[in-house]
């Protein structure tokens, strides 16, 4: 199924390129640069503490030494040749090594032959599709191995290496190992692509006593998660002539298929007509087929343009019917139809109707979906449920309506749950409808004390100070803009205390520690921290327009007063402690 294949050029007759015998060793990993052979044939990056070449192409086995010397006598006669070799025990990592050559082919290759290659060629061969069958090696037995053909390799430069895994003896193993094959990495430090799906589709033939709806059902939601819709719409029907019977999760997936295509009618039909599949679990699922039908408002979908719509004309009516119909479902929103998949149906909802200006629609399903909340909320339901919330911040701010009719809806939504806990996410899209008024800066600052004031310091963090800080300065309000600016400097100073302390004490901890140490992978602060490069960027520009407006040395001298004002203020106050002791 993969091959990861090490090609060399074939160099033409009387070419001026002369390799000579003193790096004839060298020749196999010549094209692609690579000193080290074992780490490239491991599909690991060389690093420093790697031991020399010589030692490299003598782990590498024989195979690599035969090969390069047939290469240095294929530039001189330029035939391929077939042959046999007879490998050094322990010369081989997991598998069986295929040195092939092609005569048609362009290039001469040394690489893994995996496991699903040769139990794919032995499925071909008990169908009578093929005659000969190389035989497949477990790890335990390689040992044993005398001699190996040499054979023609067509397609030796476009794949990838995969793990070795033993065949599966049943159909749970069978969707674990296809499991590991998306999602497991090669090697802890260097993590490998996941396989294309036509390989998993031949993975999975090759064992076709052990496929099952759930073999089924994961290959078809890779394929539709790599906009392969040809390859998905084959696997269903490859799934009905097997005998596997649909369930519900293959349901949804020929439902988000469909609606991924723009046959939107054809899902409707499908799901919602007499005898419809959703009809069928409505008692059980009242909302998984709904989800499917807005499963294309994802961010990621949108940001990455994976849905590739062919859209009929009527599917605009179909989506209006669509959502009419939704409407009608309210009452099973709440109470005992409540389930996990209520939160993303309920803001995909109120994202079509914001969309489709139907606001008091959209506060009738929020006010349906927010009073049906379990008393007590865990921080994942609350920030599901502040999602709805910020649906109408974000498109109150961008349809202009007024800051008090936003204020005022935020303020009704958050009546209808006492535990609900907004964040500086709501505080920052309230701001963004004050741009344009020239009171905006006194307004944003009086919302974020009463914010602060109402539940905490948390509702403020760099985003809501750069945004007080903007209006501040396009208001003309020093004072506010200064305030905004000190605070986000001791945020900063505080931040880098915590991560001095944090790596004191990680010092401290590892000279007392007794346990072997081991090699750690350095974890990039983008990940610690996402979204702060962007934010520090906003602040350097805004840092920038105030310098340039209100003189260069105008915060840093501000910033300087402040300073010498809270020490003076700080020695006072020590001073007056000493006096009354």
């Amino acid at each position: 199924m993969h091959r990861h294949a090490l090609a060399i050029p074939r160099l033409a007759r009387g070419s001026h390129q002369k390799a000579s015998k003193e790096v004839s060793e060298r020749a196999l990993f010549w094209s692609k640069g690579n000193k080290d052979p074992l780490p490239y044939i491991l599909n690991e990056t060389p690093c420093a503490e790697e031991t020399s070449f010589r030692r490299q192409v003598r782990l590498a086995g024989r195979a690599a030494i035969q090969a390069s010397s047939r290469m240095h006598v294929r530039r001189k006669a330029d035939v391929s040749q077939v042959g046999v070799w007879r490998p050094r025990r322990g010369a081989t990592y997991g598998g069986l090594l295929d040195l092939a050559a092609d005569e048609h082919a362009d290039s001469l290759s040394w690489s893994f032959k995996t496991a699903t290659d040769v139990l794919a060629h032995q499925a071909e061969v008990l169908a009578g599709l093929s005659d000969d069958a190389p035989v497949y090696l477990a790890p335990d037995e390689v040992d044993d191995l005398d001699t190996v053909t040499l054979v023609p390799y067509p397609e030796a430069g476009s794949s990838r290496t995969i793990n070795l895994l033993p065949p599966p003896r049943s159909s749970a193993q069978l969707y674990q190992r296809l499991m590991q094959m998306i999602n497991s990495p090669l090697h802890p430090t260097h993590p490998r692509p996941s396989p294309d799906v036509a390989s998993l589709t031949r993975y999975h033939d090759a064992f076709a006593m052990h496929n099952s709806t759930k073999t089924y059902n994961l290959l078809i939601e890779t394929a539709i998660r790599h906009t392969l819709f040809k390859p998905a719409w084959r696997m269903l029907a490859r799934m009905r002539t097997h005998g596997c019977r649909p369930n519900l999760e293959t349901e949804k997936l020929t439902t988000r298929l469909l609606v991924r295509v723009g046959r939107w009618e054809a899902a409707y039909a499908r799901c919602w007509s007499p005898s419809g599949v959703a009809r069928k679990w409505a008692r059980l699922y009242p909302h998984v087929f709904w989800l499917e039908f807005f499963s294309f408002t994802s961010p990621a979908m949108k940001k990455w343009g994976r849905i590739h719509f062919h859209t009929h004309q009527s599917a605009p009516d179909v989506q209006n019917h669509v959502l009419r119909q939704l409407l009608q479902t309210i009452p099973a929103l709440t109470g005992e139809g409540f389930d996990n998949s209520t939160p993303r149906l309920v803001s995909a909802l109120v994202y079509h109707l914001l969309r489709l200006k139907r606001r008091d629609a959209a506060l009738q399903v929020a006010h349906a979906f927010l009073t049906g909340l379990p008393r007590s909320l865990d921080t994942r339901m609350n920030r599901q449920a502040m999602a709805v919330v910020n649906s109408f911040m974000a498109f109150g701010a961008e349809r202009t309506l007024s800051h008090e009719v936003l204020r005022d809806t935020f303020n009704e939504l958050m009546k209808l749950h006492l535990d609900l806990r907004p964040g500086p996410r709501s505080l920052f899209l309230l701001m963004r409808s004050l741009g344009w008024r020239w009171d905006g800066a006194q307004i944003a600052y009086a919302l974020l004390e009463e914010a602060r004031a109402r539940w905490g310091t948390r509702m403020e963090d760099s985003s809501v100070r750069r945004a007080v800080a903007t209006l501040a300065f396009k208001a003309h309000r020093r004072d506010i803009a200064f305030t905004m600016f000190r605070r986000e400097e001791h945020h900063r100073w505080h931040r880098r205390y915590d991560d001095v302390q944090m790596d004191t004490s990680q010092l401290l901890f590892e000279s007392t520690d007794t346990r072997p140490r081991s090699r750690q992978r350095r974890v990039h602060s983008s990940l610690l921290r996402n979204g702060e490069g962007t934010e520090n960027f906003k602040w350097r520009r805004l840092r920038y327009v105030v310098k340039k407006t209100w003189g260069k040395d105008w915060l840093d001298e501000e910033l300087t007063k402040d300073a010498v004002r809270r020490r003076g203020a700080f020695a006072e106050a020590r001073s007056g402690e000493d006096t009354s002791l």
